[in-house]
């Protein structure tokens, strides 16, 4: 009578964040497929690597002499112009806007998110230099964490997933 458990097990699906739920599916995906599908693994993985690029130049830059601040809005900078491309192609690929915004839109609203942490990321990374006594590698990971926290909840509203019907 039933050829298959998929006969026999109803397909239940409920919605929790960026977790879809699925009873019979979600049994058949291999671990890293599974963790791609969640919108903040994909956003650390893109971040991750964003964050090695910046980490480079700013590193670069102050061992050459150039002030950390200035540093920072340099690598700051070279991250937001890739990190458009990366979270927009990777990180937020299945989703679309609720309001409809379009790509351009969506890439002014990164544009204006960028800007608030291109802004705030020296200050942030000098206060984090006193915190750790000049270790610069280690302020940098305190400052990222710090400013990667905050533009993951705006770069939902601009990237903001919508309910599929």
């Amino acid at each position: 009578m039933f050829s298959s458990i998929r006969d026999r097990v109803p397909v239940a699906k409920a919605h929790k964040g960026d977790l879809m739920i699925s009873v019979t599916k979600g049994l058949r995906l291999r671990p890293m497929r599974r963790l791609l599908r969640l919108t903040i693994f994909r956003y650390l993985l893109v971040g991750g690597t964003l964050f090695l690029i910046d980490l480079t130049i700013v590193y670069a830059l102050a061992a050459a002499g150039m002030h950390p601040g200035w540093a920072q809005l340099i690598g700051r900078g070279t991250g937001a112009l890739l990190g458009f491309l990366g979270h927009r192609l990777i990180t937020f690929r299945d989703t679309e806007s609720l309001w409809g915004f379009s790509l351009g839109a969506q890439g002014f609203g990164y544009l204006l998110v960028a800007i608030t942490t291109l802004v705030v990321s020296p200050f942030v990374l000098l206060a984090c230099l006193k915190l750790t006594l000049g270790q610069l590698v280690l302020a940098k990971i305190i400052t990222e964490v710090i400013l990667v926290s905050g533009m993951y909840i705006m770069l939902r509203i601009v990237f903001l997933k919508r309910a599929r019907d």
